[in-house]
């Protein structure tokens, strides 16, 4: 798969922590570095 789509809504935005969001960020650049684009829509 060339491809992947992160998709959602953002109920509580006071939730997200840093923590989170680096994590996001952690996992997604790792599947950009193997050769996938990234989509995303919040």
């Amino acid at each position: 798969m060339k491809y992947f789509l992160v998709e959602g809504n953002i109920i509580d935005a006071g939730r997200m922590t840093d923590d989170i969001m680096k994590e996001h960020m952690a996992y997604t650049g790792a599947a950009m570095e193997r050769g996938m684009t990234f989509m995303s829509g919040l």
